[in-house]
């Protein structure tokens, strides 16, 4: 019996992306927080008084670890980590992969190529 390769092994990646990448950058906020004591570093340009108003965030210092995976990149939006920016966009990316999954299967029960039925 033939089955498309969409709805087998053929088209994981483009469903595991979005999962994996938002695993990456979890980890990397995790590592962060967990190699400072249970707090996310935040690099700050002009003091901390006003800066960090959670429990979780707190001022770095040159006694804070893992500092590349710390709230170091500084943007119009505020001060972010690595791990955020991938977790935005694996979210940005995981709203369009279910549409270009069920393209492919169309694209698959239409064309019926090689590359689409094993």
């Amino acid at each position: 019996m033939k089955i498309l390769k969409a709805l087998t092994f053929g088209a994981w990646p483009i469903l595991a992306l979005p999962f994996a990448m938002e695993w990456i950058g979890s980890m990397m906020n995790q590592a962060a927080v967990y190699a400072n004591g249970m707090k996310m570093p935040v690099v700050a340009i002009e003091g901390c008084s006003d800066l960090v108003r959670d429990p979780v965030h707190v001022c770095m210092t040159s006694s804070s670890h893992l500092k590349i995976l710390s709230d170091i990149l500084i943007s119009s939006q505020g001060v972010s980590s690595f791990g955020d920016w991938i977790l935005e966009w694996s979210s940005t990316v995981g709203h369009m992969v279910i549409p270009i999954w069920i393209a492919l299967l169309v694209y698959c029960a239409i064309t019926k190529k090689s590359m689409c039925i094993e």
